[in-house]
């Protein structure tokens, strides 16, 4: 479970910039409906033969009306985050090493009462990513520990409907690199999640199903099984 738990702590920094804090304000969702999905690969060294079993290779992101999911794919199985704009409702959803569970519970303002603190530095420089223009901006999330600083390249042609305010980025995000580790550690690995593909159109529900057979955890179960990191 250490291994998922760290999974977990890397994937809520990169994805939380697209998802999660918007407000729908009674609006209905009228920006980006389909679906991203992303090819991630890592620099720096050489992966271990078992980081490459444990480690994610692939994530796809819906947006399907109000809702917005983060599916992340590994090989030993996949994880999945379910934000209801309308609701509230959060529902994270594990498939992995033949174990399968999930947990729901509605999001209120005392889950970002510890909120920190967002700089976003926007810059010149532009690129390409799966076909449309992207420019690049640098993400630094304050903590006292240690700030963790995204680079991302997000592209203005099409748009979410819930943006994340806190982030002021009037796009969608394309392509995300951060540093997994400390910067003077040789061993530390840079992890790059790129665009590939991206379809609009409707999502399919059953794109993102909670699988047959899978046990149910409140929060604090979850919490505890992975030491206090689920969102």
């Amino acid at each position: 479970m250490k291994k998922i738990s760290i999974i977990i702590l890397i994937f809520s920094v990169l994805f939380s910039i697209n998802s999660f804090s918007g407000n729908t304000k009674g609006n209905k969702p009228t920006g980006f409906q389909g679906s991203i999905t992303y090819k991630i690969s890592y620099t720096g060294r050489e992966l271990t033969t078992q980081e490459e079993t444990q480690m994610p290779n692939k994530m796809i992101k819906y947006y399907a009306n109000f809702d917005e999911v983060d599916k992340i794919v590994m090989p030993m199985g996949y994880y999945f985050t379910i934000t209801n704009r309308e609701t509230k409702e959060f529902t994270i959803v594990y498939d992995m090493m033949g174990q399968k569970f999930y947990s729901q519970w509605v999001k209120d303002s005392t889950d970002d009462k510890d909120k920190p603190e967002i700089i976003v530095s926007k810059l010149d420089e532009t690129k390409t990513i799966a076909g449309y223009k992207c420019k690049k901006a640098v993400i630094t999330i304050k903590s006292k520990e240690k700030d963790q600083i995204t680079t991302v390249f997000y592209t203005e042609d099409f748009k979410p409907s819930f943006p994340d305010e806190d982030y002021n980025i009037d796009g969608i995000i394309l392509e995300t690199e951060v540093l997994l580790g400390d910067a003077d550690d040789d061993e530390a690995l840079t992890m790059v999640s790129t665009a590939t593909e991206v379809v609009k159109g409707k999502v399919k529900k059953s794109e993102y199903e909670i699988p047959a057979g899978a046990t149910k955890y409140e929060k604090e179960q979850l919490k505890a099984l992975f030491g206090g990191q689920v969102e």
